[in-house]
């Protein structure tokens, strides 16, 4: 072994080295220094070079507050993005959200201003209101009555079958056989004669008037059936005198009547399609007391 070289031996913790041919050192310390040798550990390398000691520089394990930083910063920034994201999807519900609300406010403001337009336009153009109905009067002539209707119908059938005209009107229950229809009493018993020499008939001449009551019309209803009144009137007293109908003043009459009304409509249907007129005035008086019912 080169006498020159350094020998480094640790202990307790610290490095020292040695030269194998320094003299100077006593025998007391040559001792020491070989027990130390042999004590080493035979691995420990043996270092050559300058005599100067190097210091070695042990890799520290990181502190508490080292390893603790970096859980923070990871902490704080994932705060930091779930609060932004949690902004951003809050901004994005909160705007749909609205949107449909606004929609479905706009659509129910839009269905209500309608509803409140037709109720609106209903109520001004078909306004109705509750008018009373005049009794219309005359005499009847009368064939007889009963208590059912296929009976009714069976006398009526032979009746016609003689050439008279009847017409079976309904009220309480009961089916009356009306042959024809005068402004006064006298008129009517001079058509009875004329009916009853025909088939040889009794005909019975009596008053008639229709029931008053009350029924819903507009307006414009309310000015037809006026007119209608007026009209039935003059038709009566014509027929009473010369047993003729002007069937030209009910067609103008039917021409003037309110478009789509539901009230009058079996009244006009009665007036459209009538052909017999011997009972016709008693029909329409028939179907006009039907009105209130």
């Amino acid at each position: 072994m080169d006498k020159n070289k350094a020998i480094l031996v640790e202990r307790n913790g610290e490095q020292l080295k040695y030269k194998l041919h320094d003299k100077t050192h006593s025998s007391t310390t040559d001792k020491q220094t070989a027990a130390a040798v042999e004590d080493s550990d035979k691995s420990i390398p043996v270092l050559t070079g300058s005599s100067k000691s190097k210091k070695i520089f042990s890799k520290k394990s990181p502190g508490k507050g080292q390893s603790f930083k970096p859980l923070v910063v990871a902490v704080i920034s994932a705060i930091m993005i779930g609060s932004l994201l949690g902004f951003f999807m809050l901004r994005l519900f909160v705007g749909v959200e609205g949107e449909m609300v606004g929609g479905a406010a706009d659509a129910d403001q839009s269905q209500n201003a309608m509803a409140v337009a037709e109720d609106n336009s209903s109520s001004s153009v078909a306004e109705s209101t509750s008018v009373p109905l005049e009794s219309l009067q005359a005499h009847v002539l009368q064939a007889g009555i009963f208590s059912e209707e296929a009976n009714a119908v069976e006398w009526a059938d032979g009746y016609i079958a003689k050439g008279i005209p009847m017409m079976i009107w309904e009220q309480d229950n009961q089916y009356f056989l009306l042959a024809g229809i005068a402004a006064t009493k006298e008129q009517a018993k001079q058509i009875a004669d004329s009916l009853q020499a025909k088939g040889s008939v009794d005909i019975y001449v009596k008053e008639w008037s229709t029931s008053s009551g009350e029924v819903e019309l507009t307006a414009e209803e309310q000015e037809w059936m006026s007119a209608f009144q007026d009209v039935w009137q003059t038709s009566l007293a014509n027929w009473s005198e010369q047993q003729n109908l002007s069937m030209e003043t009910w067609n103008e009459l039917t021409d003037t009547a309110p478009e789509s009304t539901e009230t009058l409509a079996p009244l006009l249907t009665s007036i459209n399609e009538s052909d017999e007129q011997g009972t016709q005035l008693l029909q329409w008086m028939y179907d006009y007391e039907q009105l209130i019912q």
